[in-house]
């Protein structure tokens, strides 16, 4: 597992994980941004079920590519 993790951050690989880093980022930050302007983030707890069906899909999908993220950048660090 080192080995395959240890060249990531030594810039043979850095051309690929940065911009996807960024892109989920961003992406992230603009399903939010879109779920407050629709009024989406709120009410589905509130209990609109349609609404709350997406916001549940949205946030865990959201929260599966941070936890993807986390343990591809993540591990690289930790494993040194």
């Amino acid at each position: 597992m080192r080995g395959l993790f240890s060249d990531w951050f030594r810039g043979e690989y850095a051309w690929v994980i940065a911009p996807l880093a960024i892109w989920m980022a961003a992406w992230l930050l603009n399903t939010i941004v879109l779920m407050i302007r629709r009024k989406q983030l709120l009410h589905p707890l509130l209990g609109d079920r349609q609404a709350g069906w997406i916001w549940k899909g949205t946030f865990l999908a959201a929260a599966g590519w941070a936890l993807v993220w986390v343990v591809v950048l993540g591990a690289p660090l930790l494993l040194g």
